[in-house]
């Protein structure tokens, strides 16, 4: 119907319609579909995020918050469309999901789950494993999701997504040696991989290394999404020098990004300053971008996670209850 139109697509999904490798895709993906030969836009996460999750944020030639979701599985390239609406994003998740009760809870009548697991793609697919992860996650069960992820490295070791997502678990569960090598080999991939800088920084506080840590800060300053952190821009300079660090410490705490400011209360105050960072975070809108698969429930690590004083900062910020979490899928 629109033959000129350009075809915005990841490049996962680019691969599978032109190699066809899997008989699943011979049958889905019809050359025929292609033969007027269509103006391809193909796009890899490239270290951007939306929510805290890797994405496509903003598509080449469209003045206009839309982007692509990586939500593989359904298909290799699968990712939903998120369009900022003003007061909110719409997500097309497309088939991400087939049943409401996916995403919402509650049983997902047999029809669908029967057609949904007929249709997938192997159980060895790297990317579903990885996606089930940061559901996992997302949903209070952190040490499940790590497992999970550490399926999706075993069977895509060079993903340098899936590569720094279980760098960050480890760091969830501060396990800081087994975290290294993964930051380093990600971050060899894709150096422009923001969100991982951010928590690099945490994971060379943790081993008070504040040279390296301040090498993190300034590097996770070049993503474009840091602009509106102006208290970052000022003092992170200011941290990354040894004469004026407890200064721009105490100035990142009180009114610095969660993505700095946790961290900094974590490995240079107390709980009780950690607590009071949370608190404040939960309360601040710009601050709930960081609820993702890892985001504010990795940063406390695991001994706060389970500390009674968090939990309405973490119902605050969108994460479900303790006892709910156990019951979802």
């Amino acid at each position: 119907d629109f033959p000129t139109a350009k075809v915005h697509l990841h490049s996962r999904e680019h691969a599978a319609a032109m190699t066809r490798s899997h008989y699943k895709e011979r049958e889905r993906y019809l050359e025929a579909q292609w033969a007027h030969g269509p103006k391809w836009e193909v796009y890899t996460e490239a270290g951007d995020t939306w929510r805290g999750l890797p994405a496509v944020t903003r598509l080449r030639g469209l003045d206009a918050d839309i982007g692509l979701l990586p939500m593989h599985g359904h298909t290799r390239g699968h990712s939903a469309v998120i369009v900022d609406a003003g007061p909110s994003w719409l997500v097309h998740a497309g088939d991400a999901y087939f049943h409401h009760a996916s995403v919402e809870g509650g049983s997902v009548p047999f029809g669908f789950a029967a057609f949904e697991r007929a249709i997938a793609l192997s159980p060895a697919y790297a990317t579903g494993h990885q996606w089930y992860s940061y559901a996992l996650m997302a949903n209070r069960r952190f040490e499940d999701g790590v497992r999970e992820m550490e399926v999706a490295h075993r069977l895509d070791p060079l993903a340098h997504v899936i590569t720094l997502s279980l760098g960050i678990g480890y760091d969830g569960q501060d396990r800081p040696a087994d975290a290294a090598p993964l930051f380093a080999q990600g971050l060899a991939q894709q150096p422009q991989a923001w969100y991982a800088w951010r928590f690099r920084f945490s994971r060379e506080l943790a081993q008070k290394r504040f040279d390296a840590a301040a090498a993190a800060l300034l590097t996770a300053l070049k993503d474009p999404a840091t602009d509106k952190y102006d208290v970052l821009a000022r003092f992170a300079p200011l941290w990354a020098n040894p004469a004026t660090r407890e200064m721009a410490t105490d100035s990142l705490i009180a009114r610095g990004p969660a993505f700095a400011a946790v961290p900094l209360a974590r490995f240079t105050r107390n709980d009780s300053v950690v607590i009071a960072v949370m608190t404040r975070a939960a309360r601040d809108p710009e601050q709930i971008e960081v609820r993702s698969a890892w985001g504010m429930y990795a940063y406390p690590g695991p001994r706060l996670r389970a500390d009674h004083r968090l939990q309405p900062v973490f119902r605050a910020l969108g994460y479900p209850d303790v006892a709910e979490a156990g019951t979802r899928p």
